[in-house]
């Protein structure tokens, strides 16, 4: 369940850094903006994408975590089903 949810969250982070790498573009490339490289608007929405992507990153390693946390959880669990059956096989 909570796979889904950062899942969700890591889709809309996505977009918002796409929307954000797309107005850094406009600056670089647009003739009327030329001049704004260097204004506090660009340094801002460059500061905005690297949070962004810091974000990014770090849903990324909650998604593993959570991977492998389920992962270890689901091994445990097999192992202690199977000693259950060994244990009632042996009172049989």
């Amino acid at each position: 369940m909570a796979t889904k949810v950062y899942k969700a969250e890591l889709k809309a982070l996505q977009r918002e850094l796409r929307v954000l790498n797309n107005l850094l573009y406009t600056f670089a490339v647009g003739e009327k903006y030329s001049d704004e490289i260097g204004s506090q608007m660009y340094r801002q929405v460059r500061r905005a994408r690297n949070l962004k992507q810091a974000e990014i990153h770090a849903v990324r390693g909650l998604i593993k975590d959570n991977e492998v946390d389920l992962a270890d959880y689901i091994k445990e669990k097999d192992y202690f089903y199977q000693q259950m059956r060994k244990m009632r096989k042996g009172q049989n």
